[in-house]
């Protein structure tokens, strides 16, 4: 086996490398070349490989300032590229005063997201969202506190309580079928009906409120009472993704920061408004929303969560949520539309299930766990469109990762868009195969590496929500699978991210009514 050292190795050295003893599979997939980078013997002593490779373009004292901001919602996708053409292990990326490394392989990935030491924690940077999420428990610094708020909403989402959500989420999910079959035999945009119908179930499971965004869908020909929720999420994003990067520019200063501002504004008064209303109705004896867990806590130990950890919770518990979700819930309804023995056998899939439960608006989630190929579908679509495509961390300390030096003060980021996309461990990695996530075809379609599928990330800052989100999206699409039936059409989607990946042009889709039939 062939040993390829980084492309920045540089001529001078003298290499003696022993090949890599990696699993390798027989269906034409190459070896991996990535391994940690081969130590070279010069005057005696073991002297480590170049630093690892940076993206083509960069520049002297601005370094790949342009690259970052130049096309910042083309990022992941331009850097996933770059590291198949440098067969990378790791990126680095140079910004004025600041160095980033993106990552990845799994091993590198699995030994920061697992940190314990704080070898690796959540960059200071992050704080730059203060004014929207505070610090809620996706943005919490302090790994005490981020433990004592993570006790906190455990109970929320335990698997009982994930019991009582199914009636509500199949209300939201019956909704959007409603409004699919108002229009069957149209092209339709989905996405955005998506994110309607997260935002109104983290709404109802998570504080018992009633959002209403799916009234103000333009398909829906329903009575609008309130004002349009997705009004304040809309001017988050293009200022949010900035300032979570911290890129080196001042917040007045960042594109869209006013528009931020204001749309945090229009969230604070919603939560605000919330709260009132809890408190002036009371806690009932059965709730068991988020909301009510925070409250009554605090009714007994006054000195946390305080009303500023509420809110920040509540902020925090919105956006991962509904656009999260949303996005994945879009894309999946892409992808079955465009592999249609995929969405039939989805419906075999439902409909074996249905024979012994006839009502699906009350399965559970361990009547979900059944439907191995809705899952399985869901899975790949969370491999190949997870929402959150990265998680950045401070290497408190000078370091190592797959034996490149990392310094301290550096960030790094653990790619999870590249990751999943990773040709040394995924066949075909491009492709939408949801059978690569059944039992029986693992071995030929599944990943080589167990944990280069890492969707929610993993350790103690893996994503709470994790089995509420799987929950939802097997909901909407068991529901509106039985009813509607996706085609493609005539329109790509152009796949950004911002805090979230997404189209920006939107996903539009044909829908036709179907007549399900259960086995």
């Amino acid at each position: 086996m062939d040993v390829v050292l980084p492309a920045r190795a540089g001529p001078a050295c003298k290499v003696v490398a022993l090949a890599e003893s990696a699993r390798v599979r027989t269906a034409g997939i190459a070896p991996s070349t990535v391994s940690k980078p081969l130590k070279q013997r010069k005057r005696g002593f073991l002297v480590r490989a170049a630093e690892p490779p940076s993206p083509a373009g960069t520049l002297p004292l601005l370094g790949d300032l342009l690259t970052v901001t130049g096309n910042l919602e083309k990022l992941s996708i331009n850097l996933a590229q770059q590291h198949r053409e440098q067969n990378s292990r790791i990126l680095k990326l140079k910004l004025p005063g600041q160095t980033i490394f993106h990552l990845r392989h799994p091993e590198d990935i699995i030994e920061v997201m697992s940190d314990r030491t704080g070898r690796f924690a959540k960059p200071p940077g992050i704080q730059r969202l203060h004014k929207w999420l505070g610090t809620g428990l996706p943005v919490q610094i302090d790994s005490a506190l981020h433990s004592r708020q993570r006790e906190l909403l455990n109970p929320a989402f335990r698997s009982d309580y994930l019991k009582k959500l199914a009636p509500g989420m199949a209300v939201y999910a019956n909704e959007v079928k409603r409004i699919l079959l108002l229009h069957a035999g149209g092209v339709l945009e989905v996405q955005d009906l998506c994110r309607r119908a997260a935002l109104d179930i983290i709404g109802k499971a998570a504080f018992d409120h009633e959002f209403e965004a799916l009234a103000h869908s333009s398909l829906s020909q329903a009575m609008q009472i309130k004002a349009d929720p997705l009004l304040a999420f809309d001017g988050l994003n293009q200022a949010a993704m900035r300032l979570a990067y911290d890129l080196p520019l001042p917040d007045s200063l960042i594109p869209g920061y006013r528009a931020y501002c204001d749309s945090v504004d229009m969230l604070d008064n919603a939560i605000r408004g919330i709260v009132n209303e809890r408190r002036t109705t009371g806690i009932g004896p059965d709730a068991g929303d988020l909301l009510s867990y925070m409250m009554c806590t605090q009714q007994t130990t006054p000195t946390f969560p305080t009303d500023k950890q509420i809110r920040d919770e509540m902020m925090s518990m919105v956006f991962a949520g509904s656009d999260t979700v949303s996005s994945t819930a879009a894309f999946l309804l892409w992808a079955l539309a465009n592999h249609q023995n995929a969405q039939d056998r989805c419906r075999a899939d439902i409909a074996k299930l249905a024979a012994i439960k006839p009502n699906s608006d009350t399965w559970s989630y361990s009547d979900m766990a059944q439907l191995t190929f809705v899952t399985a579908c869901i899975n790949e679509t969370l491999r190949l469109f997870n929402a959150a495509v990265g998680a950045p961390r401070l290497a408190t300390e000078a370091t190592e990762l797959g034996g490149y030096p990392i310094r301290k003060g550096a960030i790094v980021i653990s790619d999870i868009y590249t990751l999943h996309r990773n040709e040394n461990f995924w066949p075909q990695p491009d492709d939408w195969i949801p059978e690569r996530f059944l039992p029986e075809q693992q071995a030929a379609l599944g990943p080589s590496e167990k944990n280069a599928f890492l969707p929610f990330l993993i350790g103690p800052r893996s994503c709470i929500g994790q089995r509420f989100a799987i929950m939802e999206l097997q909901t909407l699409a068991v529901l509106l699978l039985k009813a509607v039936r996706f085609k493609p059409a005539s329109r790509d989607v152009d796949i950004i991210q911002d805090m979230t990946l997404r189209s920006r042009t939107g996903i539009w889709l044909q829908v036709e009514a179907v007549v399900f039939e259960e086995d």
